[in-house]
């Protein structure tokens, strides 16, 4: 997409971590959330929005080359600013090399992480005490993870995934296995009572990618990229579509602060980064929880996930360390809040290594992301 509004975004999101029961509200599923920011996007008087399309000499005629690969649907428009939303798969790298600039340094760390996802219908009494499951590995020897959780129209959603290429079948009877693997029961008794009412989809992600483009030292003036497009996670902790919605809000933020775009770029990318860079410290460094990831591993990662561990195990059983990590995970506190004297004290205090899984009620910082 080229577009001069900023990338969809959502308010719904919930993350997949170590505690089998808790409450939640139904949420709703990410097509619908798509649909609702495409709608209001097109109320935008000041702001086109198109699918597919190629840059052309941005940089001197502040305009775009809208090529949907047949020659009548190729047109141009004119924008004071532009931002690339086309999320991973974005061609900004390519188009910045042929009007002659550099492309972005890039990270990659690589998780080999795959999903599959099933909806169910949803009947009253189908989940009795709670609203939502979920069963996260205990890394490094666990690489399996699944949810169920309510979205609208009477219906569950379920989703079954694994680190390091141990990813779930498509076929019913593969699925069904691969439920049954988890570290605890709960989600496959509930899958043998549920309607299956779509197809099982599955989903691939390879690997985490970052480009760097505060790191430009030349990028076109009334140009910019967003979102996915910047910095890609990896999807299982949910955290794109906040990261993205940040970025959207530093963008308002200097947009409101100047008069003209000239020098844009600049201060945004910085501010982009910025945002980023937290994010991306938590996903990398979860997913090197398991040994087969790959890329560079920042410093000290192997000693903050050891204390990370006894925070996952801390969420078991104790409602406060549970809605702090979430807050953390949601972007919503800083990762050295969990670090906190009160909050050590609870995580470090002598406990089980397992306990029976209970449930939280966390109803302000549980969403969701499908």
């Amino acid at each position: 997409m080229i577009t001069t509004t900023l990338e969809k975004n959502g308010r719904n999101r919930y993350h997949l971590w170590p505690c089998s029961v808790y409450h939640i509200k139904p949420t709703r599923h990410r097509a619908q959330l798509d649909c609702r920011a495409a709608e209001q996007i097109a109320q935008i008087i000041a702001v086109f929005a198109q699918d597919g399309g190629q840059l052309a000499q941005i940089a001197r005629q502040r305009h775009v080359r809208l090529d949907g690969g047949a020659r009548w649907l190729t047109r141009q428009r004119l924008a004071d600013l532009v931002v690339d939303a086309s999320g991973r798969g974005s061609a900004s790298p390519k188009w910045l090399a042929g009007l002659g600039y550099s492309q972005p340094q890039t990270s990659m760390v690589k998780v080999n992480v795959g999903y599959a996802t099933r909806i169910y219908r949803r009947r009253p009494g189908d989940l009795a005490g709670a609203e939502l499951l979920m069963v996260a590995p205990d890394a490094p020897h666990g690489k399996r993870t699944g949810l169920i959780f309510p979205i609208e129209g009477d219906r569950w959603i379920c989703t079954l995934g694994g680190w390091a290429g141990d990813h779930p079948p498509t076929d019913e009877a593969g699925f069904m296995a691969f439920a049954h693997s988890l570290p605890a029961p709960d989600i496959h008794q509930m899958l043998t009572r549920l309607e299956p009412i779509s197809a099982i989809s599955s989903y691939k992600f390879p690997s985490s990618l970052r480009r760097h483009y505060e790191r430009m030292k030349r990028f076109p003036e009334g140009y910019l990229v967003l979102g996915d497009a910047i910095c890609s996670f990896n999807p299982v902790y949910g955290q794109g579509m906040t990261s993205a919605t940040l970025q959207a809000a530093a963008l308002e933020a200097l947009l409101g602060k100047r008069t003209t775009h000239v020098g844009l770029w600049r201060d945004f990318f910085k501010a982009a980064a910025s945002v980023v860079d937290i994010p991306w410290q938590l996903a990398v460094g979860e997913d090197f929880r398991f040994p087969e990831t790959e890329g560079k591993k920042p410093a000290g990662t192997d000693l903050i996930n050891g204390y990370v561990t006894k925070v996952h195990r801390a969420t078991h059983h104790d409602p406060v360390v549970y809605t702090a990590f979430l807050k953390v995970m949601n972007l919503m506190a800083a990762p050295t809040s969990l670090f906190h004297p009160k909050l050590l004290w609870r995580v470090l205090r002598n406990h089980p290594r397992s306990q029976p899984a209970v449930s939280v009620q966390t109803p302000e910082v549980a969403y969701a992301e499908l």
